[in-house]
């Protein structure tokens, strides 16, 4: 077949391969797409198989990086033996029937691999949790809610918490991008998640000296202001509300600052305008949430706006 003739060819095992080599791996990439996209075929014994092997053959690829004499500073493309690591989160996305079911492995393996003491490698598994988060979070609604477990966008959202606080510099501020392009390619998803993507935002607004970091998590703060304050649940709005002064009142930047005040005098007519609508919202229901931290769309106002003034005298 032709995937034989491609997987026994000399050119797939090298990087100056001719045309017909090219042509070679060309077919053996859109075997290989196909092949794990056919595991939705599979039963459920020989998908936890396949990903066990592949986790086997990622951490492998991983341990053979440790000491080899790249510097774990150097920045990289993710090496190209890492390619097991992308597959498992393949596996996992195609499958979504049992993705709650196949996640926990798939995640336990990016958490061991994004802590590698190797910046390249932490780079991939960074790549590979961009790719599961965002894939996660845009099917969330359609896995099968059990009511023994927590939902299944709060186990989607785990990972970035646990990596907001992690020692390397460059996982934190992976974190804080996978967490941007969460919000852009399926914020709508979100519903009870709202609450533990502000409190992460609003840690990173105190993180002192950390210009990188705050720019970053500004970038999500921003957008959240922007375009889904319409859909985030009345009890968590007050939290966006302390989260955006949190970026006003740190002393990082000043141009994030001054940003804050403008959006938080452009949230306070948000509310003012949509006071009847917001009044009717329904809450997010989260486990984590406080009676205390819900307020009611008159107060939301007069906190966007005591908050702004407060903010602008400080300047």
């Amino acid at each position: 077949s032709q995937l034989e003739r491609a997987l026994h060819s000399p050119h797939t095992t090298t990087q100056e391969a001719g045309e017909g080599g090219s042509a070679d791996l060309s077919i053996l990439t859109a075997a290989a797409a196909q092949l794990f996209q056919s595991t939705v075929m599979l039963d459920d014994a020989a998908v936890n198989s396949l990903l066990g092997a592949l986790r086997d053959v990622s951490a492998k690829a991983a341990r053979s990086m440790v000491g080899n004499g790249l510097q774990p500073g150097t920045p990289g493309q993710p090496p190209a033996r890492l390619f097991a690591l992308s597959r498992l989160v393949d596996v996992v996305l195609h499958n979504v029937n049992r993705m709650r079911a196949l996640w926990e492995l798939m995640e336990e393996h990016l958490m061991e691999v994004v802590v590698h003491e190797n910046a390249q490698v932490r780079a991939a598994a960074l790549e590979a949790l961009d790719r599961a988060v965002c894939g996660g979070m845009a099917v969330c609604r359609q896995i099968e809610m059990d009511p023994s477990e927590q939902p299944f966008e709060l186990t989607v959202l785990a990972p970035l918490d646990k990596l907001s606080s992690s020692e390397h510099e460059d996982v934190r501020q992976g974190c804080l991008r996978i967490t941007n392009h969460m919000l852009q390619r399926s914020g709508e998803y979100l519903s009870i998640g709202w609450r533990q993507i502000i409190q992460l935002l609003t840690r990173t607004a105190g993180a002192h000296d950390q210009n990188v970091l705050v720019a970053q998590g500004f970038q999500s703060a921003q957008l959240m202001a922007n375009d889904y304050l319409h859909i985030i649940p009345e009890d968590t709005l007050g939290l966006c509300v302390h989260m955006v002064a949190a970026f006003g009142a740190q002393k990082t930047d000043m141009n994030i600052s001054l940003t804050a005040i403008g959006l938080m005098w452009n949230m306070a007519d948000f509310f003012g305008r949509t006071i009847n609508s917001l009044m009717k919202r329904e809450p997010s229901s989260s486990e984590g949430g406080k009676a205390d931290e819900t307020k009611s769309a008159e107060e939301l106002i007069v906190l966007e706006k005591e908050g702004a003034k407060d903010l602008e005298k400080a300047g």
